[in-house]
């Protein structure tokens, strides 16, 4: 909540809103709207969303007291903060309400700490990076060209690996 030109550090069941106060308010559309009508316009939240950046990342069930229950039963037992986009089991969309097993991976939307929450109690969560660790990579790449350089006498024939050597160790780096 902010309040004039500065964000509350901390709110609690005692904290009354004032005229001119913002609310940022993370809940599903149709609670969003419910909102809007009782407190007024919608204000765009750049400086909110970069205070508490929102996600949508997947969850893999690992964890046994997550599975055989129904997404929305499950993340009740979480509180707010988190929104299911799409369950999936084998690649295959299955509808919200499914009975979740181990395996079944949920799309999900949040702040972090209710991911990382989430993650807790439900299993890994899969974060999208399409970063690569390049150093590593490099060097993998560099033992590969030294080892691909060494001559090895095999029944009186010397082989050297070269470029197999360096394939093999960028997939094994790599991966």
């Amino acid at each position: 909540m902010k309040r004039g030109d500065g964000w509350l550090p901390s709110l609690d069941d005692r904290t009354r809103l004032e005229a001119g106060d913002e609310v940022v308010v993370g809940a599903p559309l149709s609670a969003q709207v419910r909102v809007r009508e009782a407190l007024g316009p919608e204000l765009p939240d750049v400086e909110a969303r970069q205070l508490l950046p929102i996600q949508t990342v997947d969850v893999v069930i690992t964890k046994r007291e997550a599975a055989g229950r129904a997404l929305p039963d499950l993340l009740a037992t979480l509180g707010p903060g988190i929104y299911p986009n799409t369950v999936f089991r084998a690649g295959v969309e299955l509808p919200l309400t499914a009975h979740l097993k181990r395996g079944d991976v949920i799309r999900v939307t949040g702040a972090d700490p209710h991911l990382v929450d989430l993650g807790s109690h439900v299993g890994q969560v899969i974060r999208p990076d399409h970063r690569s660790d390049v150093l590593t990579l490099a060097i993998g790449l560099l033992i590969g060209a030294a080892l691909g350089a060494i001559p090895v006498p095999l029944f009186g024939v010397t082989i050297s690996f070269g470029a197999a050597a360096v394939l093999v160790t960028g997939i094994v780096f790599g991966w």
